[in-house]
């Protein structure tokens, strides 16, 4: 009785041993694909330090009319006059080495 009690607990924690270290594994690979602290704003209405407002403020002031502000460059093809448009790309620079690289077996390298 005892012995099958020993083998039930020792069952019990090998199973819990197993999830943890398959739980902090994923979180460990989840962390470099998700970054929660640091959200990379760009709006052209806040005033947030890394905000666009001052550079929509510097073209408002230039007599330039800024009428909307588009997410992807897909979205162009709707505008109704794309010979008075200017299109300006703003974003934050990453580092492409940084990001995953696959093997042929499909695993992360």
């Amino acid at each position: 009785m005892a012995a099958e009690r020993n083998r039930n607990f020792r069952r019990i924690g090998l199973q819990f041993a197993f999830w943890a270290v398959l739980g902090l594994l994923l979180l460990t690979i989840l962390q470099n694909f998700v970054n929660i602290s640091q959200t990379s704003q760009l709006s052209a209405y806040g005033d947030d330090w890394n905000d666009m407002s001052a550079f929509r403020e510097d073209i408002n002031s230039m007599g330039i009319e800024t009428k909307s502000l588009v997410s992807s460059p897909l979205l162009l093809a709707d505008i109704e006059d794309p010979r008075n448009t200017t299109y300006i790309v703003a974003g934050v620079e990453r580092d492409t080495l940084s990001f995953p690289q696959f093997d042929e077996d499909g695993f992360i390298t």
